[in-house]
């Protein structure tokens, strides 16, 4: 599919930014169910143009699969670099939207998160980690 750009003038694009824009809004500060069976967590880096630069770009994007199998993306955020300390935002950002408990977290080679054997979201937004007796488990920084 060809998208032709140069047929909108830019106050077209403009009134489509604005309609659109509410709607982002609201879909990214919707409430979330309160477990969720997988939720898996990545971050893409992309080089963009910005004021005629290439710069780096990270998107990071959090997709959940509820308790009845359905797939939807959580969020996405956009920074100016990958950050493994960014993602106790996300898990605060996730857990203000009304997230308890992730079944299974699938992240990528990130140490700052690993959850081995933990018992949902605590207070603070970080996720509690339970260390069974004998076994060191690494805990969320």
């Amino acid at each position: 599919m060809t998208y032709r750009v140069s047929l909108f003038q830019d106050i077209t694009i403009s009134r489509i930014t604005d309609k659109i824009l509410p709607l982002v809004k609201e879909w990214q500060s919707r409430p979330l169910e309160s477990v969720y069976a997988v939720v898996f967590m990545d971050v893409i880096c992309y080089h963009v143009r910005s004021e005629g630069q290439i710069i780096k770009k990270a998107v990071y994007i959090a997709i959940g699969i509820n308790m009845e199998g359905t797939r939807e993306v959580l969020r996405m955020w956009i920074k100016e670099n990958e950050s493994a300390k960014f993602w106790l935002s996300v898990l605060n950002s996730l857990k203000n939207r009304g997230l308890e408990d992730i079944l299974i977290a699938c992240v990528d080679g990130l140490k700052q998160i690993s959850w081995c054997n933990r018992g949902g979201i605590s207070e603070d937004g970080d996720p509690a980690v339970h260390n069974p007796p004998d076994t060191q488990f690494d805990q969320v920084l």
